[in-house]
């Protein structure tokens, strides 16, 4: 906390921020007008290190700055909340590797995820993809002294909800980018 200022110390120098084309306002549904923020700057900070002040006041823009393109933004409630499987649907290109273990109850089964090697990887125009393809990338296999029982699977991540997928992709298509041919 030493080494911070207040946010409003600087209110005047914040134009140098301003970074055209960097950040833009999140788009609710297709008729809403593309609109880039005037400063790129996270809200929810109240205040600003010592380094970076200094370097407002030169109206320069300092070297780890938001501005610089370093920043994503607050990652929306329609991508957070997607399981592991959901998000292998809405991805543009699919995952090459990735085992995942889970530890389940008193009884210690374990259920593995496996996502077989892809050569190259393929990019996709239409989301989500082909059943097919899935079934090409991902193995599901519990292992353990007794088989899984219903709230075994209702545990796992591997369950895909059809209306979060679709809440995630049509938020992907208004506000992404490499989203847009899709």
């Amino acid at each position: 906390m030493t080494h911070l200022s207040p946010l409003s110390a600087i209110k005047n120098c914040l134009h140098v921020l301003a970074a055209p084309g960097a950040s833009r306002a999140e788009q609710k549904n297709i008729t809403d007008k593309l609109r880039d923020l005037p400063v790129v700057i996270d809200k929810s900070c109240a205040q600003v290190c010592l380094t970076c002040r200094a370097a407002l006041w030169k109206n320069k823009v300092p070297q780890f700055a938001l501005a610089r393109g370093l920043w994503i933004g607050a990652v929306p409630a329609e991508l957070a909340c997607l399981r592991y499987v959901e998000k292998l649907l809405v991805a543009r290109v699919r995952h090459n590797c990735c085992c995942v273990c889970m530890a389940s109850g008193m009884r210690k089964m374990k259920a593995n995820a496996i996502a077989f090697l892809a050569p190259i990887p393929k990019i996709y125009n239409m989301l989500p993809p082909p059943r097919e393809d899935i079934q090409e990338v991902l193995a599901i296999m519990f292992t353990g002294p007794c088989k899984p029982t219903a709230d075994d699977f209702k545990r796992t991540p591997f369950l895909v909800r059809q209306n979060h997928v679709k809440r995630a992709l049509v938020w992907l298509l208004l506000n992404h980018a490499d989203y847009a041919d899709v």
